[in-house]
């Protein structure tokens, strides 16, 4: 989260672009998946939609038990940052690929517009 929060600071314009562009990305994604994976993609891609209007990460923040789906979102967003440098493609088509291939696409945006608001 720590990232996003940079690149809040940094550039809020390009924060609200960053978060409009991967909410998008993010329905398609669950548009494109099934069970739960489908639901907790278009789950994140509502907070990530929240925060391009915003401006900030306040739809990230558990403000009760019915937001705590969204709170695993962010959750997973970050375990797939911590392993984006050791996973290996190889059976995608598993049980939760849909997730982990839209968090890891997302960590890699992220990535790049740090780079491009240093």
């Amino acid at each position: 989260m720590s990232q996003l929060q940079k690149l809040q600071q940094q550039d809020p314009a390009k924060f609200k672009q960053f978060m409009a562009q991967e909410a998008a990305k993010l329905k398609e994604a669950a548009s494109q998946a099934s069970g739960q994976d489908a639901s907790r993609l278009a789950k994140l891609a509502d907070k990530f939609q929240q925060s391009a209007t915003s401006g900030d990460l306040s739809a990230f923040q558990p403000k009760s038990v019915v937001q705590t789906a969204a709170s695993q979102g962010v959750q997973a967003y970050q375990q797939a940052q911590a392993q984006a440098h050791h996973h290996h493609h190889g059976g995608g088509e598993k049980a939760g690929g849909a997730m982990q291939q839209a968090l890891s696409s997302l960590s890699a945006d992220l990535a790049s517009a740090l780079g491009g608001a240093a």
